[in-house]
C-alpha cells in the first residue's frame, strides 16, 4: 500500500469515528466503510501490536523488541506520514526485512516533527 492509499483508508476510518449520525443509511455505511478500512491496514501492515488503534485513541505506538519482547513507547502527533512510515518500519522489522539508515533518517525525522508543537503544516 502506497502513502497516498493509506491516506484515503485512513480518512474513512476517520470519518466513521467522527460520524455522529445515528443508524440513518449514511451513518451506517460510514462506519462500515471504517471498519473495512481499518481491518485491511491491521491486515496489510501486519499490526498486531494495535499501533492504528493506538495511534486513532491517541496513544503512544509501541515498538516490540523481537528477542526480548521489550516494549518501547514511541510518541506519533498528529500526521499520517509519520504514521505510514512507522508501520512500514514495523512491518519491516517483524518481517526481519533489512531497513537501511536513509529509512531510518527519514522516520525519526517525520516523527519528531509530527511532535513539534511548532511545526504547522500547510
Amino acid at each position: 500500500m502506497n502513502q497516498h492509499e493509506f491516506n484515503h483508508y485512513m480518512v474513512a476510518i476517520l470519518n466513521g469515528m467522527e460520524n455522529k449520525v445515528g443508524e440513518d443509511a449514511t451513518g451506517s455505511t460510514m462506519k462500515q466503510h471504517s471498519r473495512w478500512a481499518y481491518k485491511e491496514c491491521v491486515k496489510l501492515f501486519k499490526d498486531y501490536d494495535g499501533n492504528i488503534k493506538r495511534w486513532l485513541n491517541g496513544r503512544p505506538c509501541i515498538i516490540r523488541n523481537n528477542d526480548t519482547q521489550r516494549i518501547i513507547e514511541v510518541e506519533i502527533g498528529n500526521d499520517l506520514e509519520a504514521l505510514y512510515y512507522f508501520l512500514i518500519f514495523c512491518f519491516k522489522r517483524n518481517n526481519h526485512q533489512k531497513i537501511n539508515d536513509d529509512f531510518l533518517n527519514y522516520l525519526a525525522y517525520i516523527i519528531s516533527r509530527s511532535t513539534n508543537k511548532s511545526w504547522d503544516e500547510c
